[in-house]
């Protein structure tokens, strides 16, 4: 449900700024602690040859990073999110009452962004 609203809350630009630092800060966190090994750093540079990047020291990515504003995350989130699908893993049987309740939850433009918005019926799998 808590990811649902967030989903909800980009979709509509509601995005406060302290919330958006927070995330940019924590990208950028992120992704320099995944250069600190001699073997992470040489997995990157092996990459960024293959690929032809230019940017080994990420000096260009946090630019892209630092520069991202509300209307940006709501594009995206806008684009890329009209269907949002949640999945449920558990090695412990789920409540019916809880998997319909989860079901029930849905975006309230999300039937109207595609005709298989609709959410599906719960799958188990024998371990």
């Amino acid at each position: 449900e808590r990811a649902m609203e967030v989903v909800e809350r980009a979709r509509q630009g509601d995005i406060p700024e302290q919330d958006l630092q927070r995330a940019k800060a924590k990208v950028l966190t992120d992704e320099f602690f995944s250069r600190q090994s001699n073997e992470d750093r040489a997995m990157q540079a092996a990459l960024d040859e293959l690929y032809g990047l230019t940017d080994p020291t990420g000096q260009r990515f946090m630019q892209q990073v630092e520069s991202l504003e509300p209307a940006d995350i709501q594009a995206a989130a806008m684009r890329y999110l009209r269907n949002p699908v949640v999945v449920v893993l558990s090695h412990e049987p789920i409540a019916d009452e809880s998997l319909q309740a989860a079901m029930s939850t849905s975006l309230p433009d999300a039937a109207s962004a595609s005709p298989d918005a609709s959410p599906q019926r719960p799958v188990e799998v024998d371990p």
